[in-house]
């Protein structure tokens, strides 16, 4: 309890966060977390909701930057190449591992040429067409009907040689999937589409299997597979954090290796602050534990 104590009492100089602000987040009042950090406070519950907070914070740690996989030189290379040769292509890949990232990044990184928009459930061709002017920064006209909106984005993208992105496009509708070959066959822009590996099976015979898509398929010049992570990758990662114990590096990657970034993130950062707060090296039962606390 002491130790916690002491760790709490870091992350507050840390941070600059109010005592207040804490004690709000985990469920306590002030009064009860100021006696816990004095040593007057004693109780297991308020000792576990302190220990969770901080480990949940480890998801936020600033240590996890943007690390350069396979994946996202993959996308990258897909990227580049739609752009420059007005080409379609579609990448996919299992959740998790690194596609939005590596598209955001990339994105951000050549703001001058490329527009990023997210498909979601509810998007309907109307939408998505909303989004997509959205992305190219083009003004509100006004209510107009999906037809309409795709026509704007088209006149656009006839003047300006723009790259689309579509990100999580097998949440798409057909009708919405062939908005977009439209709008690719009309302006010869570059188009990228990200999504699940549904996402091959929707652009040749529709989210329901039952349609015939071969028109919006026969545009896709490139489709990459993104991978996971290697071991060599993830012993890389892990010796940024000064972890290079093989059996370390194999109980990682055992619960990673088909999990990918996201989970390796969670996993990594959790193991690290748990670690940290115990003052104790990272060992295989703290990694169980860290894997434990993943929902």
């Amino acid at each position: 309890m002491l130790e916690t104590a002491t760790a709490l009492k870091g992350y507050l100089d840390k941070n600059k966060v109010s005592l207040n602000k804490v004690a709000s987040q985990i469920g306590y009042s002030k009064t009860a977390l100021s006696r816990y950090l004095k040593g007057d406070y004693k109780g297991e519950l308020l000792d576990n909701r302190v220990k969770q907070f901080l480990e949940d914070d480890a998801v936020e740690d600033s240590r996890w930057g943007f690390i350069e996989t396979r994946a996202v030189k993959m996308v990258n290379e897909v990227c580049n190449i739609c752009y420059e040769n007005a080409d379609m292509g579609a990448v996919y890949g299992n959740a998790g591992f690194g596609k939005t990232t590596a598209a955001v990044h990339y994105v951000k990184a050549n703001s001058a040429y490329t527009a990023y928009h997210k498909c979601y459930i509810t998007s309907s061709g109307r939408i998505l067409m909303i989004g997509i002017k959205k992305a190219l920064g083009l003004p509100d006209t006004g209510y107009k009907n999906s037809h309409q909106l795709m026509e704007e984005i088209i006149d656009y993208l006839c003047k300006q040689h723009r790259l689309l992105v579509i990100d999580e496009s097998d949440l798409l509708s057909v009708r919405a999937l062939e908005m977009l070959r439209a709008i690719y066959d009309d302006s010869q822009c570059g188009m990228v589409l990200l999504g699940l590996p549904r996402l091959l099976m929707n652009l040749t015979v529709g989210p329901q299997a039952k349609e015939n898509l071969a028109q919006l398929y026969s545009r896709v010049g490139i489709q990459v597979k993104v991978p996971n992570l290697t071991y060599d990758e993830l012993k890389g990662i892990l010796k940024a954090y000064k972890i290079t114990d093989e059996k370390i590096v194999n109980a990682f990657f055992e619960r990673v290796k088909n999990g990918g970034m996201r989970k390796l993130a969670k996993i990594l950062l959790r193991s690290v602050k748990m670690a940290e707060i115990n003052r104790c090296k990272i060992t295989i039962k703290l990694i169980e534990k860290a894997e434990g606390l993943l929902i």
